[in-house]
């Protein structure tokens, strides 16, 4: 049997509506209808590229912030087209876990000298008495002044700042705040166990004195037969615990040994100031 031959219709095969007519060889515009999908289109494909980029920024900036202390999960559903984000809550490790545990057991320690801190009864000792009752305001300032000194002595702290004291346990407690910290500092300050380096701002704690940190310099030099002339710098770089003192007060601790006949200042050709050890003594 003869194949059916197909039935020529006298129309040519329908071109994709993106080509131009063309009419005596001159291109004929497309029609706006067309023109506007297929600009409709492009810009759908430009958002979705957007919507991509915003998201690789997003994914960076949260890598930038995992250095190994954090750990953030995340959950992006790719079925319905939409991002959702599930955050994971962080895993604090290495550095920020030890100093958060640093944190933690200097507020024991501090606890276990002063066993009121964490008693409900003790409740009041957190709202200042009014100052018209001197008696009982004087015994508060003398409480929370021992805390002070002893929270400065736990952390090793040479000066504290007001404002750090604000988020730290237990004066982070203080019902009047600011004021009642700046009122502890004021009474440590007259009983000349610290100085205002900045009124109501930095105080300088001598948790010990410079008499004692001058001895301990001298023991330290003694034990590691240190003859060659040391200056300022050389003592802040060697990460002992004199090393975080204040470097203003390097020059006073020299005069006391020098005056203990334990060495001599001596200076630079640019004036720097050095001590050497006398370790005969």
């Amino acid at each position: 049997m003869e194949r059916e031959r197909p039935r020529v219709t006298g129309r040519e095969p329908e071109k994709d509506a993106t080509e131009e007519a063309t009419v005596e060889g001159r291109p004929v515009p497309v029609p706006v209808a067309v023109r506007q999908r297929n600009l409709d289109y492009f810009r759908k494909l430009l958002r979705e590229i957007r919507e991509d980029l915003a998201l690789s920024d997003w994914l960076s900036a949260w890598i930038e912030r995992v250095d190994g202390a954090e750990s953030v999960g995340f959950i992006i559903n790719m079925d319905d087209d939409q991002e959702v984000e599930e955050t994971v809550p962080p895993v604090v490790t290495g550095v920020h876990k030890q100093a958060i545990d640093t944190v933690q057991e200097n507020f024991i320690a501090l606890r276990s000298m002063h066993d009121w801190l964490d008693d409900v009864r003790y409740e009041f000792m957190y709202n200042p008495p009014p100052e018209n009752k001197k008696s009982d305001y004087k015994e508060w300032l003398d409480e929370w002044s021992k805390i002070m000194f002893d929270f400065a002595k736990i952390e090793k702290k040479h000066v504290i700042y007001v404002q750090e004291l604000l988020n730290r346990k237990p004066f982070q407690a203080l019902r009047t705040g600011k004021e009642a910290i700046i009122d502890i500092g004021d009474d440590l300050a007259k009983k000349r166990l610290a100085i205002w380096v900045v009124k109501k701002e930095k105080l300088r704690v001598y948790w010990k004195s410079l008499d004692e940190w001058a001895g301990v310099i001298y023991d330290w030099a003694y034990k590691n037969a240190k003859t060659e002339p040391l200056f300022v710098y050389d003592l802040k770089e060697e990460h002992e615990s004199f090393s975080e003192l204040p470097e203003d007060e390097f020059p006073e601790i020299f005069k006391i040994l020098e005056k203990q006949k334990k060495g001599k200042i001596v200076k630079s050709s640019d004036k720097k100031l050095a001590f050497v050890f006398d370790l005969t003594q």
